[in-house]
């Protein structure tokens, strides 16, 4: 028999590794839950710094190592510190566990841990130039979290305006 559980807020993010619980992220106001099997919710501690985040611009991804740790990061890169704070969940508190470099305008949409236990980020960046995916990998075992990128794309088409002797003609590229 499937269980219904009500859950009011924005859900950013979820994680799961096969065992339950389930995690999920919320980000206003910034928390993380898990539900087990049974649909017992159990809400996580938070750290400071969550509640400091811009708002909406706040933890945006979830993810679930090989070992059971969670990990999380807000949307945007912080200035102070010049990229992501990467927050893991270790021993019952939320610790910042690395600084994820910032490269360009991207903002972090999801976070997921692949079968070789590395970090894999998706960042979307959008401009009057378009619209761009990007994929970035990390080692978080390595001092240097050195980036890999895997993917970096225009995914979506590209309108280009441009005066005629008839007024305005508009033609779409796609990237």
């Amino acid at each position: 028999m499937a269980h219904t559980v009500q859950i009011d807020g924005d859900i950013e993010g979820i994680a799961y590794n096969g065992n339950s619980p389930y995690f999920f992220l919320f980000e206003a106001p910034a928390h993380v839950i898990s539900i087990n099997d049974v649909c017992e919710i159990k809400e996580l501690p938070n750290h400071p710094d969550f509640a400091k985040i811009t708002r909406n611009r706040k933890l945006e991804a979830l993810a679930i190592d090989a070992n059971g740790a969670l990990y999380t990061l807000p949307e945007v890169a912080s200035h102070r510190v010049n990229g992501f704070q990467l927050y893991a969940l270790k021993e019952g508190f939320w610790q910042v566990v690395a600084q994820v470099p910032s490269c360009g305008f991207f903002m972090v949409v999801g976070a997921d841990f692949g079968p070789d236990n590395l970090l894999y980020l998706l960042e979307r960046s959008d401009s009057p130039l378009g619209f761009w995916t990007r994929v970035r990998r990390f080692d978080l075992a390595q001092d240097d979290l050195a980036e890999e990128i895997l993917l970096k794309r225009a995914n979506c088409p590209m309108i280009i305006l441009r005066a005629s002797a008839f007024g305005w003609t508009r033609r779409v590229q796609h990237g």
